[in-house]
This record gives C-alpha cells, structure tokens and sequence, in this order.
C-alpha cells in the first residue's frame, strides 16, 4: 500500500521517470578544466569565471525536463519522488483511485508539472519541475486513474478517513491524468545524437489528450539509505549554491543585487558560514569509515551503506558540485587576509578551517570507492591536487587526505606520479617536519592496491630522499638540518679595501617542537674556505649545521659554537657543558640575536660577548642553521631589514659589503663534497661567492728613470689634468668656493694650476709623473716632437658659463684633432686601471675602506672596488 508522504519511484515498464541534468562527470570535467584554464603547471590557478558549472536551480528558477530513461538512473537518486496529497486529512492516508495528488522530486525539492501559462490548455506540452512557488494546484496536481475508460471513473468517489489502498507498491497499475486540463501523462520519442554513442532514441514526458495504451506506471518504494542521501544531496545543494551565488557576489562588485537579496550576500553576519560549516562537518560525519574495531558483519553492513551512498552522490554529480564550491571559494579568497577582509578578523580562523572541510569532504566522497578514485586519475587532474599542495598549504590537512584517498585505492594513478609531485611531497617535510599524513602519502606511492610494489616511484623518493637518508636508513628519525646564507661577503687582507667590522641581527619568527625533539636553531657567521653543510650520521642533526666544524662559528641562544662542540656563552668561561644541558633554546618568538665580526682582532661576538678564536682567511658571510618548524629572518640593514639594536658603535652593518649592482638574495649552503677529490658527501655545490677583498695592484714604476725631455712635461700634464678635471666638474654644476660643500656644490679646487693647495698640487704632478713611467714601465717609448716655430698648442674654447666667480676659467688643450690607433687605445685602457689602482691605494693608506654610499665623516667610498666594477662615468673620466 502506497501512504502520502512516501518516496518511491516510478516505472514504466523498464524504464524510470527522472528528471534531467547534466551528469556529474561533465560538471566534473568543467570544474577541474577551469581551474587548470589559462595556468602553466605547478601555477596557482587564474580567477574563475563568475558562471557557475553546477545546477543552480534554487538560484536561476531554471525548469529541468522530465525524461524516460533506462539503466542505471533506475537507482539513482534523481528518479526519487514523494507523493503528497492535495489536502491531509490524516498524517498520512491511502491512495484511491481518483486521488488528488502532486510528486515532487526529492533531490531539487521541485514539483513535477507544466508551465502555468499551459496549465489549462488542451493541446500538446512538454512536463517539467517546477519550483514552489510556480508549482500552483493548476499547474501540478494529477489525478490517479486506473483507466482511461469514462464509465469506470464516473464510478469513483471520495471516501472518509485514511480512504481505500487502491493503490499497492510494485502490484497497482495505474495512469496519471493532469486534473486542471484532463491531458494524460505520456510520452514522445525522439532521436539525439550523444557523443561516443551516436544516434539514439530518448523520451521525454508530455501531456497528450489520448496518449499511449501503454501510459501505465507502477510505483517502487524506495529504501531509506536512498531517501536519506536524496534528502542530503538536496540539503547540501542548497547550501552550496547560496555560498557560490554569495562568493560570486564579493567576487563581482558590479553585480547589481536586489536589497532582500544582500543580506544573504554578506558573509560578516556569520550566519552563512555557520550553516556552511555545520553542512560540511554533517557530510563528513556521514561518509565516516566504520570503526575499525567493530564485529566483521556490523563493518561490512556499514561499508556497503556507504558505498551506496558514495555511488548516490556520484551520480547526481556531488563530486563535481564540492570541486566548484572549492574552486570558488579559493578563487574568490586567496590568502587569509582576503578572507578576513570580507568577513571580519574575528572570523578569520575559519579560513583555513573552511578549506581544510571542503578536501576532507572531498576525500570522504571517494575514500575506498575505486570508481569514484579513478576519475582523479588523469595527468590534468593529478597536477590540480599536488598544485594545491604546494600553493595552499594551510589546507594541507584536506589535501593530503584527499591525495592519500586517490594513491591508495587508484592503481592507475601512481603510474602518472612524475618526479615534481614527489618533491612536492618531500618538501613538506621540511616545512612542517615528520608528518605522519605525508608520510602515509609517500608510503602509498610505493605499493598498489594489490601490495605490488611500483619501483619507478620507489626509485624517485630513494634519490630525492638521499641527502635526508636518515629517514630511510636509521629506526630512530633524526631532524634534518638546513642551512641559508645570504650573497653577501666580508673579509680581510693587508691593504685591502674591505671594512674590518661588520654587524647583522637574526629575528625569530617561530620555534614550534613537532617531533621528540626540540626545534633548534643557531645563528653565526661561517667561512668560504671550509664550511661545508653535508649530510652526516650520529646524534643530533641529520646534517653539518652551523658550528659543527672548524670553518663556523654560531650561538643558539645558550652556547657557542665551533668545531661541533658546545661552550657556555658567559664571559670569562670556556667551560663545555654536555649534550643534554645545550639540548633546550632559550630561543622564543620575537627575540633578536646580533652578531658582531671584527676581523681586526679576529672576535666575533653575540648579545652575551662570547668571544672565540678563529681564522681569518678566505671570505666570512652570516649564516644560519635549523630544523623543521623554526623560522627566523635576517636583518642586514637599511632596506634589506631595520636593526632593532645596532649596530655598535665602529661596526656596519653587513648590508654595505653588497657589491655595486649586485642583487640580494638568499641561497642554500649545502655541498656535494670534493669532487677534485672523488669525496661526495652530498647533493649541490652550494654557489660560489663572486666577492673577494680589493687590494689595488699598481704597475711597478719605482725602477724606472724618465728621460729629462720627458720630465719636462711633467708639470704641463699636470696642469692639464687639472683643467680637465675642472671643466667637467663646472659641467656637472659645481662652482668655486672657499670651503668644499657638497651640498651646494662648491669646491675649491676650481681655480688656476698655481693657486691650487699644496697637497691637491701635489697630486697632479704626482699623478702625471707616474702616468709617465707608467707608459715607460709598460713598454712604450716617449720622443719629443717640438711644435714648428711660431706655434702652439690650440686650447678649447669655452663658453661664459665656465668663469667662476674668483675670474677662473678652464684652458684644457684641444685634443679633438688627434686620433689613437687601437695599441695607443688598449694603453689607454692599461692607464686608466692604474690610476684607479693608484688613487685606491692612496685612500686605503689614509684610512679609507669600502662602503656602498659615500660617506666623509666615515671614510667610506663606493669606488673602492676593481676597476671594471667602476661606475662607467668614473671610467670614461679617467681615460
């Protein structure tokens, strides 16, 4: 017996009443193509387009058409409809012939009917769902005949209380006649042509004045695992697609809303979300797997239920519905400060807690459903997961389950894992340590369903894990060290032009234990000539870290240090203390450690004064070193980091040692071994420093003895040097004045040869006569020509913007004329490195050192540096 209220389904013959939509692999398909639409490989995916690729019917009020259809719809939750009657006198009554009836279909909630402007028509027209509001008792309420036959229904009447069960499951044939227009449910076939098929005959619902003789349904009661994951699949959809209409909204401000409409829009008032995130944790809980622990028949009862559950929601496209409401909300909120700005910095926890439901949801879906597993198991829709691995890692905990999901019961997919998505794997390890989830995911790479073992994989984790082989090779895990340094270097050599004493700071970000043992991390300076970080065994860490050798030399927050041996950080101690005393780091969120290098002494010290002996040859640069879940950032100075507490007076701090035009970044200290030697204790080279100490080489002239013709010269190319100099200096707008201002621009230098001071006098003639044994030293001769009689030497005409206010005016002689042939132009190349070479010489000798801007007060100049690394003004000055 049918009562009102019931869910069951309607056939017709082998065929079911259903109503159409589009399948879940093409939402599927659309969903994940959209995502990788427009992005390279291992990119974050571009923004969404705003129309979503999921039925939207709560939404739009589009009408679905109503369909015959044979297979495997006949279970599947969109062939589901609840009987009603018209009116309820009792909780639930019987079903008579003649009754007043509507069906609606379970999973939209949608009623079956025709369009109202049709309701009363007597002609042909197609049966469609329709929403409640349109569902009107003229559109939608059918009468339930046993026959066509006039006589036999002028013989029913209307009966009192539950009424007669005329009308019995599986047994009870009977017609469905439209009541406002008398029209008979039928049918009309028709050809299509689907792809991968071609041309096949499908019907769709109609109401016909006669109809077919077989217009006959029998009614199938459905099974409460059904009617419970239709009614979900009804809830959900609903709940996902005012989320996406509401993403949609934030996404497009230019979208005009009505204002009834805004306030399910705003996602500040949490109400949404709440419901959002209640409908998630419900699904999650109702794809739970069985307890391990229970009876065998209680488990196995329990996962067959869950199949048909997942198969269920398959089918009505659920997968595909969870990828785009994944899509979208990442789309629309990439970081967790969008997030908060849209709904508030009370609520932006649940960001992450959001993103974290929707994979585990999504995992749930297809965890131990090999079908539902497989259709992620396609290159395009490989790469999307391992993407999102890599790109949103605060979701790590839902993709991971999600991934683990598709390894583990998809033999198909460990054949497309390709060498990015193992890296992309291991690299967690190093970002948030030994997680058992990625380890779980590493493990499921190695071994099918069947326990067959896939090599390739197990091969390509070998060799990616090799410079942490302590993960594979001891029972026991240890943390694996690393080491970064920034490209900057600093050392010391006799006459060199490098700055002695130089400072930089370490700030913590976090320090968080995650394994049995304590995150750690030391901060130091270490050395080009002997530090090398490679993997090693033992206690402690998996790899050569800061401190460790003769060549570095660190502080972690209680002790020093060196050659892998500890020492207490008080003054006046050297007293080693145990592995167990040095083991816990004082070391806490938002401390600062500075780290001082003087090479003058050598000292090298930290916020505690530790001093140490050390060399100081080759190249010293700060370094630090740490485990997984520490974070630190250095602070090297000016823009590259604000120093909270230096640095010290004499000291600079170690961002001026950066080279002019050189780029700042951070590399990775880690080593191969030595090669030369056939010693490989690692994976890479760590790159080479292509800094070093300036010490300017002059050319030898000291030997050198110039002919009297040529010492004649000496002082005329002196003062004309001088008036070289001058004119390009008025050029560059300075003028003349008492006192040197570089502010203004004023110089006094800027007047005749004769009146110059002794010391810059001095320095041209000096310059000119080394010039002159330069050319002599270099291999060149110098023969006097004297000029004919009555003669001399042209001076460039200049005009009246070169007086200076004291009456001088810069008379360089007139060179235009003369060409060099290119052996006089490569010594003019060899000069003007020399008189760099000289002039750099003579300033270190005065104190001088290099700086990355100039500054008197300090004694610290950018041109300090070799001759080809000269600002090209500079270069072109001294030629």
């Amino acid at each position: 017996m049918v009562l009102g209220g019931d869910v069951v389904r309607l056939f017709h013959g082998d065929e079911s009443l259903t109503a159409a939509c589009a399948t879940e692999s093409e939402e599927f398909s659309s969903s994940v193509a959209m995502t990788m639409n427009g992005s390279a490989p291992g990119s974050p995916p571009n923004k969404i387009q705003r129309s979503s690729i999921v039925n939207s019917d709560l939404l739009s009020g589009s009408r679905h058409a109503v369909m015959y259809e044979i297979g495997a719809v006949s279970t599947s939750a969109r062939s589901l409809w609840r009987i009603e009657h018209k009116k309820t006198k009792w909780s639930a009554g019987f079903f008579s012939w003649g009754s007043e009836i509507r069906l609606r279909h379970v999973t939209t909630g949608r009623y079956l009917g025709v369009l109202p402007s049709e309701a009363n028509g007597s002609g042909h027209c197609d049966v469609v769902t329709l929403s409640a509001h349109e569902a009107t008792n003229a559109a939608s309420i059918f009468l339930i005949r046993p026959s066509k036959d006039d006589k036999k229904r002028s013989e029913e009447h209307e009966t009192e209380g539950m009424g007669e069960p005329d009308l019995r499951l599986g047994e009870t044939l009977a017609y469905l006649q439209h009541a406002a227009s008398g029209r008979w449910l039928s049918y009309e076939a028709y050809e299509t042509r689907k792809r991968g098929v071609g041309r096949v005959e499908e019907k769709k619902a109609v109401l016909l004045i006669e109809g077919h003789m077989d217009d006959l349904f029998s009614l199938v009661r459905a099974q409460d695992e059904e009617i419970r994951s239709a009614s979900a699949i009804r809830r959900c959809t609903s709940v996902f697609n005012n989320f996406i209409h509401t993403l949609n909204y934030i996404s497009s401000p230019q979208n005009v809303t009505l204002p009834s409409q805004q306030s399910q829009c705003n996602l500040s008032s949490g109400h949404l979300l709440g419901e959002v995130t209640q409908c998630l944790e419900d699904l999650i809980e109702f794809f739970a797997q069985p307890h391990p622990h229970e009876e065998h028949e209680i488990q196995q009862s329990k996962l067959t239920a869950l199949r048909n559950r997942q198969n269920l929601f398959q089918n009505e496209g659920m997968i595909g519905h969870v990828l785009s409401t994944i899509e979208r909300f990442t789309g629309t909120f990439q970081t967790r400060r969008e997030f908060s700005q849209a709904v508030g910095e009370d609520k932006a926890d649940q960001f992450d807690e959001l993103g974290n439901y929707l994979y585990l949801l999504l995992a749930a879906l297809i965890r131990g459903n090999r079908e539902n597993c497989a259709q992620f198991a396609t290159p395009t829709r490989l790469d999307w997961l391992f993407n999102r691995l890599e790109l949103q890692q605060g979701f790590a905990e839902g993709v991971l389950d999600a991934l683990h999901c598709v390894l583990t019961d998809s033999d198909e997919a460990l054949y497309l894992i390709t060498e990015r998505h193992i890296r992309t794997l291991i690299g967690l390890l190093d970002k948030q340590g030994r997680d058992p989830r990625v380890l779980q995911a590493l493990c499921s790479l190695c071994l099918g369903r069947q326990g067959g073992a896939v090599r390739l994989n197990q091969e390509l984790i070998y060799e990616t894990l090799l410079p942490q082989k302590d993960l594979l090779l001891q029972t026991k895990l240890v943390d694996q060290c690393g080491s970064v340094r920034p490209n900057i270097f600093v050392g010391y050599k006799d006459g060199g032009a490098m700055y002695p004493k130089w400072y930089f700071e370490v700030i913590i970000d976090s320090l968080e234990t995650v394994t049995h043992q304590p995150a750690k991390i030391r901060v130091g300076w270490a050395n080009t000539e002997g530090y090398n970080a490679h993997p090693c065994g033992g206690p402690g860490w998996g790899a050569a870290g800061l401190g460790d050798d003769l060549f570095s030399y660190a502080f972690d927050g209680s002790c020093l240090w060196a050659g892998g041996k500890p020492k207490r950080a008080t003054i006046g101690t050297d007293e080693a203390t145990n592995e167990e005393a040095t083991s816990n780091v004082p070391l806490k969120r938002g401390d600062i450690i500075g780290c001082l290098l003087d090479l003058t002494g050598p000292v090298i010290q930290f916020n505690v004064n530790g001093r140490l002996d050390f060399n100081i040859s080759g190249l010293f640069y700060p370094c630090m070193s740490m485990n997984a879940k520490a974070s630190a950032r250095f602070l090297l100075g000016s823009n590259q980091g604000r120093l909270h507490h230096g640095p010290p007076p004499g000291y600079s701090p170690i961002y001026y040692a950066r080279q002019p035009g050189q780029k700042l970044r951070l590399e990775p200290v880690f080593t191969f071994g030595q090669l030369d030697k056939y010693v490989f204790t690692g994976p890479l080279n760590s790159p080479t420093p292509q800094q070093y100490v300036f010490v300017p080489r002059t050319v030898r002239t000291s030997h050198i003895q110039l002919p009297n013709y040529v010492e004649m010269v000496r002082d005329r190319l002196a003062e004309n040097l001088h008036e070289m100099w001058s004119m390009r200096k008025i050029d560059q707008g300075w003028k003349y004045g008492e006192r040197r201002d570089d502010e203004n621009n004023l110089h006094p230098c800027l007047t005749t040869f004769d009146k110059l001071p002794p010391s810059d006098k001095q320095y041209n003639v000096t310059l000119a006569y080394e010039t002159l044994r330069t050319i002599i030293s270099l291999g060149y001769n110098i023969t006097y020509e004297p000029l004919p009689e009555g003669t001399r030497m042209r001076t460039m005409k200049l005009s009246n913007s070169f007086t200076q206010v004291n009456g001088y005016k810069p008379q360089p002689l007139d060179l235009t004329q003369i060409r060099l042939s290119v052996r006089i132009e490569a010594l003019v190349d060899q000069l003007a490195e020399n008189t760099h070479n000289m002039w750099a010489r003579d300033r270190i000798a005065l104190g001088w050192t290099y700086g990355f801007v100039e500054d008197h007060s300090q004694k610290r100049s950018p041109h300090l540096v070799p001759y080809s690394e000269v600002d090209p003004i500079i270069q072109q000055s001294n030629k």
